[in-house]
């Protein structure tokens, strides 16, 4: 289904010609409807949203109506950019003439074709808006999903190195206890060490104690 569905050019509820596309329902009577209630007064653009899912945009340009009927997925700036450009062309055509006649679809002949073709250019317009929308989605879906991967695979190397760090602080806790045994056994070893020689040294005293009164009972020395 196309974009734009359905246009009209109107002097104020007097349509001059119109267009539709594949669209059903009772969109022509809502569109006199609208018609009716719109000043012409003063050049505006307006739209309205119709059933959730279409949207009546329309421009008043020097007294004249230009409407179209869109897909509510088209958005406002296709449906806009076509009525621009549609009153641009029929007020270089028509103008003048249009705000004088009286005949309703008095240039349905003539200016019909024109909306046609400018209802398809816009709406396949419209689609390659959506797609390259659709697309930017796609590749922004995409970049995520890789940034995601990339978190998750950072977590596990985080994951790893916390268990790196508890092995590290498990072989710190062991090397601690370790140098404290270590220092332990230094510290006996060394003690061991001058308890032996204090020992030879007053043995070797003894003896040269007992050497210089005599005996070891010291019978020269008493």
């Amino acid at each position: 289904m196309s974009a734009i569905l359905y246009s009209v050019v109107s002097h104020g509820p007097l349509v001059l010609c119109e267009y539709s596309g594949a669209v059903g329902g009772n969109y022509a009577q809502v569109t006199q409807e609208l018609l009716e209630k719109i000043k012409i007064e003063k050049d505006a653009r307006m739209s309205y949203v119709a059933e959730g899912k279409y949207s009546f945009n329309y421009l008043v340009r020097k007294e004249l109506v230009y409407l179209c009927l869109a897909e509510i997925s088209a958005g406002k700036a296709v449906p806009f950019a076509y009525l621009d450009k549609i009153a641009r062309m029929f007020e270089q055509q028509h103008g003048v003439a249009a705000r004088d006649t009286s005949a309703r679809y008095a240039f349905n002949a003539d200016f019909a074709p024109v909306l046609r073709a400018q209802m398809e250019f816009f709406s396949a317009q419209g689609s390659s808006k959506l797609q390259e929308v659709q697309e930017s989605l796609d590749n922004v879906k995409n970049v995520m999903q890789e940034n995601i991967s990339l978190v998750l695979e950072r977590g596990d190397k985080l994951d790893d190195l916390v268990v790196q760090s508890e092995g590290l602080m498990d072989t710190s806790a062991n090397f601690r206890s370790g140098a404290s045994r270590l220092q332990q056994k230094l510290w006996w070893n060394d003690l061991k060490t001058k308890i032996i020689i204090a020992a030879i040294v007053v043995f070797v005293l003894l003896l040269l104690l007992a050497n210089a009164c005599g005996g070891l009972t010291f019978p020269e020395c008493s």
